[in-house]
């Protein structure tokens, strides 16, 4: 079992497939050429995202399961299961310890 996300903001992370996650309503976002930039006020921070990421961002915008996300990505691309499901773990911790996405 691998260890919690954990950034210098101290939030951690402890995301399963059972989770619900959705998107961080108070960021804004815009979409330029193939990326998405979104921009999170609290953080002073801007964000960019593309392909993958931006679908899965875009899969989130009412609350999903951890287990769905990955369902879906299967039936898009040709991916491992267990690749597909170790990729959007960490992808998707990343986005809750910054706090673009929440627990629901």
């Amino acid at each position: 079992m691998s260890e919690p996300l954990q950034t210098s903001s101290g939030k951690q992370s402890n995301l399963s497939l059972a989770t619900v996650v959705v998107q961080n309503p108070d960021l804004l976002d815009c979409e330029l050429d193939e990326d998405l930039v979104l921009m999170s006020i609290e953080n002073e921070a801007y964000y960019g995202m593309n392909g993958i990421g931006k679908r899965i961002w875009w899969a989130m915008a009412t609350p999903v399961s951890v287990q769905a996300l990955c369902e879906q990505l299967q039936q898009q691309f040709e991916v491992d299961p267990l690749a597909c499901e170790n990729e959007v773990m960490n992808y998707l911790n990343t986005l809750l310890v910054e706090g673009l996405i929440h627990e629901v």
